[in-house]
Parts: C-alpha cells; structure tokens; sequence
C-alpha cells in the first residue's frame, strides 16, 4: 500500500470513529410489572407497564376500548448523562397477538411517572397527547419523538405513557402461563451527540501511524 493509499485509509477511519461517537442507539425492553387481578391500590416500580381493568391490574398488554388500558415507564436519567444530546427519533413498538384483526385510533397520554405506576385506567395528567393507528394481530411501530422529547426537555427522568384505545379489543396476554415479554414492548432512542468528543486512543494511534508512513516515504 502506499502512502497515498495509507492516507487514505486512515482518515476513513477516523471519520467513521467521529461518527460513531457522536451518533447512538438505545433500547429499553419493557415487561409487564403488574400482577393478575391485583388490587387497584397497588403500586408497581420500576421499568415496564401494567394493564389495568376498571377495578383491578391484570397481566396483560391491552388496548380494549371501554374495558382495559395500558400505562408504561421508563427511567431515561441515562440520557442526560451523554450530555448536549439531539434525540432524532423515538419508536415504541410492541405487539398484539390475542386480538381483533382490525385497525383502530389509540390516545397515547405521556406523563412525568417520577418511577411508580398505579391504577391508571384513566390518564394521568399529561403534558402532551397524540393519536396512533394500530391493528390487531401484528408489530406495531409508533413514532413517539415529539412526546417523547417533550418530557426529555421538560426535565424528566422517567417518560410515562398512557394508551386509550377508541372501538376494538387488542391485547397481548403477560400473565401467568404466558412470560411477561410477549407483548415485546420497546422504546428505541436514536440520538445524536452534539458536543464534540475528545479524541479517542484508536483516533490518535491512527494519527501517529499516519506520521510515521510520512516520514517513511520521505526517505
């Protein structure tokens, strides 16, 4: 290889180590935290969601018009560890596999949780709302950016969503016989980081390999 060739090569790479540090990827995997036919007064802690009945908790993933709802946290404190961060796209995504095979309107209610769900058949108060399309017996992926990145701005370490379905029955059983992952809920964060980092070991090695081909093809 030569030296232009080297050169070359090496600054490829160090271009795709800046990109690789200003650029990430996180998911958090939510499971159902709720026990079967649990009291309402209970409280639950933690990362995940609960399905909620009128007067009880069940082990479930439900959108079911007038009868269940579905309320989830998520401790994203890690977030502002990365410092000046631009939160490109936010996606919840989860399943409905026990359910009615139409399309219907969801309300996504999104809360400041501060770490503990109770009975939220109702939403709590909420700083923002959208309206998603679902439908039954198949993934669903929502774009949840904008609630999503209004409780990152406002400050909050736990992101809360209450979901509110219109006219069919959607649900995901999590309770016992079935494993509280079934309804594979999750909140994937692509962010960007704006500050620029300091430069990395493999960065610097790269310069002073770099340097020395340098020197080597002046001789």
């Amino acid at each position: 290889m030569n030296l232009k060739s080297t050169k070359l090569a090496l600054i490829g790479l160090l271009l795709s180590i800046t990109g690789f540090a200003n650029a990430g990827l996180i998911e958090y995997d939510l499971l159902s935290i709720s026990d079967r036919y649990g009291a309402s007064s209970a409280v639950y802690n933690g990362d995940g969601y609960i399905g909620a009945y009128r007067s009880s908790y069940s082990g479930i993933f439900c959108l079911e018009r007038e009868t269940c709802k579905t309320a989830l946290q998520v401790d994203i404190s890690d977030l502002f560890a990365l410092g000046n961060i631009t939160l490109n796209s936010v996606q919840l995504s989860f399943e409905l596999k026990e359910s009615s095979a139409g399309t219907q309107n969801i309300t996504a209610s999104a809360f400041n949780s501060q770490g503990q769900l109770s009975h939220h058949f109702l939403a709590p108060s909420a700083y923002a709302q959208s309206i998603f399309s679902v439908t039954g017996q198949t993934a669903n992926t929502l774009d949840i950016t904008n609630l999503f990145t209004q409780g990152f701005n406002l400050g909050h370490n736990w992101f809360g969503l209450h979901l509110n379905a219109s006219t069919e029955y959607m649900w995901t059983w999590t309770q016992a016989g079935y494993d509280r992952d079934d309804a594979k809920v999750r909140i994937t964060v692509d962010y960007s980081v704006n500050d620029i980092p300091e430069p990395s070991t493999l960065a610097i090695f790269a310069l002073g390999i770099l340097g020395l081909a340098s020197r080597k093809f002046k001789r």
